[in-house]
């Protein structure tokens, strides 16, 4: 009869531990999810090449040849520049000092690289990691142009789980202005 109670008061316990879900507790701290841009975008030219880039993006340019596009809801900024080359060699100059920057950005981070060519002829490429202060970094060959850019955040990019929608959203945004690219007049 003891192991029979012992039994029925144990199985009240944990019946009694259980819940149903209806009482949930708020966290202390919560934080509003930031909108993301949409899929609005208005053409630019950027010395002799055009992209389409969001519109409600801030838009300056530092020196010919060269864009920043301040993302303020995301606090976070691309800067990109355009250069072109005469020969070649200056050509394959350009594009190693641009790797070798991008290479230095990522750092020992794990980085995901997606490589096509647009329909304008462009080699486009986007490297993308889930951290650090410089996730996305984009490069782009045409005729006689690299287009290069990295979009930096302007401030802490932890915890990294919290960036990832902002990270998928400048994703989408980079992708399109690299299928954008093209040559202008």
């Amino acid at each position: 009869m003891t192991k029979i109670l012992a039994v029925i008061f144990l199985t009240m316990c944990l019946l009694a531990a259980c819940s149903d879900g209806s009482n949930a507790v708020p966290r202390r701290t919560a934080y509003p999810r930031v909108e993301a841009y949409g899929n609005s975008f208005t053409t630019l030219a950027v010395r002799y090449c055009e992209l389409s880039i969001n519109p409600l993006a801030y838009l300056s340019s530092p020196q010919p040849g060269w864009l920043n596009a301040d993302y303020t809801r995301f606090g976070a900024t691309l800067h990109l520049t355009v250069t072109s080359a005469a020969d070649s060699a200056q050509m394959a100059r350009t594009m190693d000092n641009r790797l070798q920057r991008m290479s230095l950005n990522a750092g020992d981070i794990p980085t995901r690289e997606l490589t096509f060519t647009n329909p304008r002829g462009f080699q486009c490429r986007l490297w993308s990691a889930q951290s650090g202060n410089t996730p996305l970094q984009i490069m782009a060959v045409g005729p006689s142009t690299v287009v290069s850019g990295v979009v930096a955040f302007n401030g802490p990019t932890e915890p990294a789980d919290s960036l990832a929608p902002i990270l998928q959203n400048l994703e989408e945004q980079m992708v399109t202005l690299l299928q954008s690219l093209r040559r202008g007049h």
